[in-house]
């Protein structure tokens, strides 16, 4: 089997990252044959055998290429236009729309020389919808969704346009012989608002990066002075952000707090911020610390995948929560070692000088984490893929 995957991160670091190249090694294990379309070159490091990876930034410097991708650029453009006036704001930047004309002479060319037998779309950034159609008309189409476009968390309280965004989310896939989310709240959505129907949408998790776990049993965990603390993701004003647990941290003493994220903050005296670094690296900072925080998002319909990482960590969690978005709270909320805390800077005070004050703390994870790991997440796309071929 012949398959095209156009997955804009396959040559960045983040989950759905290592979801597709772990699934590309599965693929040619069994035999099948993988073109890649992403948006810049693989690391060497990174090269996998078997796959055929096009980066589209390598064929800006192909002269020939490039009145066709100036044309397919403005093509993209006049289309995109109709969603940025509807919607009264500009949600693409001149890139993204560059991006897309560039993808679609690529694709142009990948269509035109290979007859692929299922087509795997990563809907990354959303305008890559625009080619739902013609993919569709090549091979059977599977849409991958990680973030919705329709009520997006991030566009949903500041566009007027939500509607022209259902319609052209709704329209796009219509094309695709099966779509996959990844939250049980986002098939609600889709199957309620969109009219999707259900025997085309699938809820697959999110893998995790922390591979191997198996459910721990009780153990006790001593707790030292300062307690530390450690914040390692992404950070968004309003959204998913650290401005209720600072004060909280500048109230209760013998706390330390460390941030891993990429976004800068002013320096305090019980704060310590890195930026990103390596996940083996990473990994040891969880071993070193007392307790690890997650802040859940605040509204919308996307679900951290990051939880159930630290989950497999088998490390005491404080899981900061707003009573706006309760899905992850309700699901995990019978976890011994997981301290809920709603996001006020008071109540998150008081939770930490509870736990302070105990001690040791006792961690017992009985959540299923088999379906969040690499071969179960990518076992049930391959279904899928197979599914489509009927």
């Amino acid at each position: 089997m012949k398959i095209l995957l156009l997955a804009h991160c396959y040559a960045h670091s983040n989950a759905n990252t290592f979801r597709y190249r772990y699934l590309c090694k599965q693929l040619t294990q069994q035999g099948h044959t993988i073109d890649v379309i992403g948006d810049k070159p693989l690391k060497d490091h990174i090269s996998q055998q078997g796959i055929n990876y096009y980066a589209l930034r390598n064929d800006w410097h192909r002269i020939n290429a490039w009145l066709p991708i100036l044309c397919f650029t403005l093509i993209e453009f006049f289309k995109l236009s109709v969603l940025w006036i509807a919607s009264l704001r500009h949600p693409y930047t001149g890139y993204t729309v560059l991006l897309n004309g560039t993808a679609r002479y690529r694709i142009n060319r990948q269509l035109r020389t290979n007859n692929y037998d299922t087509v795997i779309m990563s809907v990354v950034p959303w305008t890559f919808y625009t080619f739902a159609n013609k993919f569709s008309q090549a091979a059977p189409l599977i849409v991958d969704i990680s973030d919705p476009l329709y009520k997006n968390a991030f566009i949903d309280r500041k566009s007027t346009g939500n509607k022209c965004f259902a319609r052209f989310e709704s329209k796009a896939l219509k094309h695709a012989s099966h779509v996959i989310v990844m939250s049980e709240p986002l098939v609600d959505l889709y199957l309620q608002e969109l009219g999707i129907s259900l025997h085309k949408i699938t809820f697959i998790s999110p893998a995790t990066a922390t591979t191997g776990y198996t459910p721990c049993t009780p153990h006790y965990y001593t707790l030292h002075s300062p307690l530390t603390i450690l914040y390692a993701g992404s950070l968004y004003p309003g959204y998913r952000d650290l401005g209720q647990v600072l004060p909280a941290i500048r109230q209760v003493p013998d706390v330390h707090l460390t941030i891993i994220s990429q976004q800068q903050q002013i320096p305090e005296p019980k704060v310590t911020y890195h930026h990103w670094i390596p996940q083996a690296d990473l990994k040891k900072l969880y071993d070193s610390c007392d307790i690890l925080l997650f802040i859940d998002n605040f509204y919308g319909y996307q679900i951290p995948s990051k939880v159930f990482e630290l989950i497999a960590t088998n490390k005491p969690i404080l899981f900061v929560y707003d009573h706006r978005n309760r899905y992850l709270y309700d699901k995990l909320n019978n976890q011994q070692g997981i301290f809920f805390v709603r996001n006020d800077s008071s109540e998150i005070a008081n939770r930490l000088q509870q736990i302070c004050d105990l001690q040791r703390l006792e961690v017992c994870y009985t959540f299923d984490l088999s379906a969040y790991s690499n071969e179960s997440t990518t076992n049930q796309l391959i279904d899928i893929i197979h599914h489509v071929q009927r």
